[in-house]
């Protein structure tokens, strides 16, 4: 087996070093086909053998070396089976089906929020912030379980982010996609885009891509107890999501994991503060049907 994979590997690497002198000499001996023409022929060329070598491995039951993709090859840029735009729809559809479940069925909610970094105020005035947080259950890892009955699907939506609303994920805001078969379950992997949200001491901007996949802070909604905040700049850093759906499409287990920065105005009794916050945050569901 070990020399039959060095051998194709070996097959693999040659068409690739075979493809860039004659690319070249084909540019310098024939006028008639520009630059792009000749592109476009040896990617075409490279896809079959792509799609040869991922078929090969395929029935050893290996991934593709290539895309590390089980299935073998596809139009997927360089990323696998399927490109932005096809794993979105995947998730989207995967996710509001889940929301839209009217049968009974079990979720196990894991969420894990830890601090990387409070400054900017008073000692007493972070362990506020601690205080407030471990008081509404936001800090740590928590396993809470939640048993759906028939024809509860509005309680399903309040608690599959994006909450009380459809995944709408655009492949615009997507920067990475893994997707392979393991058994009878799909696995769905992808990145967002790092997005940045405000608020104005009123409202807060939703920030792009990562609100149609995740709920975001809104300091409307919030106080910590340290005066009023006036204004602050939050972002969200190295998102990643990951899903798995069993045979029927159905989602089995779902993760989101992220990092939120928070660069926050204090006012308090006419003291201005800069208040500075980054957490750790994941989100991990489980469902059993």
């Amino acid at each position: 087996m070990k020399k039959l994979i060095a051998i194709i590997l070996s097959i693999t690497l040659l068409f690739s070093f075979m493809a860039l002198p004659a690319s070249a000499e084909l540019g310098d001996s024939d006028q008639s086909i520009n630059i792009n023409e000749a592109k476009s022929i040896f990617e075409r060329i490279a896809d079959i053998f792509h799609d040869l070598i991922a078929k090969m491995f395929k029935v050893f039951g290996l991934d593709c070396p290539l895309c590390k993709n089980h299935d073998g090859y596809g139009e997927a840029e360089g990323d696998g089976d399927f490109n932005y735009a096809e794993i979105a729809k995947m998730y989207n559809d995967a996710v509001n089906n889940l929301k839209a479940n009217r049968k009974t069925l079990t979720i196990v909610h894991i969420p894990d929020i830890n601090i990387v970094d409070i400054s900017g105020l008073s000692n007493s005035n972070i362990e506020k912030i601690k205080s407030f947080l471990k008081s509404n259950d936001i800090l740590g890892k928590n396993l809470k379980t939640h048993n759906i009955k028939n024809n509860e699907s509005a309680k399903i939506s309040a608690l599959i982010p994006p909450k009380n609303r459809e995944a709408c994920l655009s492949g615009a805001y997507v920067n990475y996609v893994d997707y392979y078969k393991k058994s009878d379950d799909t696995k769905i992997e992808f990145n967002l885009k790092d997005s940045e949200s405000k608020y104005d001491g009123t409202t807060t901007t939703a920030p792009e891509g990562f609100s149609q996949v995740i709920d975001y802070v809104n300091f409307g909604e919030v106080d910590l107890g340290i005066g009023e905040i006036t204004s602050a700049d939050i972002s969200y850093k190295n998102t990643s999501v990951k899903a798995t759906l069993d045979v029927n499409s159905k989602v089995k287990s779902l993760k989101t994991s992220y990092e939120i920065s928070i660069d926050a105005v204090v006012e308090n009794g006419g003291n201005i503060s800069h208040l500075k916050m980054v957490f750790d945050c994941s989100d991990e569901y489980n469902i059993t049907y």
